[in-house]
């Protein structure tokens, strides 16, 4: 009620201001208002809610498990984009600070990083220490992919031999398919390989 009383001190004060600037105002009285009821009705919503789910479970453990399922359930309602960067970096040890300065940036969920080269995988973990990090090798001493995943996402490293290709499922309301890959002309396999790995949720990483 304070700001309420506040923005009625203004009105007071610009009783000689124009129509439209006093009108502006109680605009903005009245949405502030309104916000306010509302916010008010949504936690008096939410409050009856937990008050009814307390009485109506006969145990402690039922009660636990309702509420569990509630927020599992926010969870996957809350994941439904994800933003996923990829990135050639010719050489992770070359490009170390670029990628750190675009995962500041964009606090991206995932992050594909094709021809990596050698890997410091302490430095990587410290560095990262948010992400999960999956990594295939490649066929020499340039290749090989990095993917690192937000450790709050649920996911399934699906099992393939091929060298620079790195296949990850991510488990959100609706399942996504990573297919990351890093593709020289010298590559030892085919495109027809990696038939096997495509779904139709699924997404590929070159």
């Amino acid at each position: 009620e304070l700001i309420f009383r506040k923005l009625d001190s203004i009105l007071t004060k610009v009783e000689e201001e124009s129509s439209a600037t006093r009108q502006s105002l109680i605009e903005f009285k009245q949405e502030i208002r309104s916000s306010y009821e509302a916010t008010q009705q949504q936690d008096f919503s939410l409050l009856t809610e937990v008050i009814t789910e307390w009485h109506a479970a006969s145990s402690f453990n039922e009660l636990l498990i309702q509420w569990k399922k509630h927020h599992k359930s926010f969870q996957q309602q809350s994941s439904n984009y994800i933003h996923l960067l990829c990135f050639n970096v010719r050489g992770l040890e070359l490009r170390w600070g670029e990628v750190c300065l675009l995962v500041e940036k964009h606090h991206s969920d995932i992050l594909v990083l094709g021809e990596v080269g050698h890997i410091d995988f302490s430095l990587v973990g410290a560095a990262f220490s948010n992400y999960g990090v999956y990594y295939q090798a490649g066929e020499n001493s340039h290749g090989g992919v990095l993917v690192l995943i937000r450790k709050d996402m649920t996911v399934t490293r699906i099992s393939c031999a091929l060298p620079n290709v790195c296949v990850i499922d991510i488990h959100l309301r609706e399942p996504i398919r990573i297919i990351a890959l890093y593709a020289p002309a010298s590559k030892s396999w085919n495109w027809t390989d990696i038939t096997s790995f495509i779904t139709e949720y699924g997404l590929k990483c070159p």
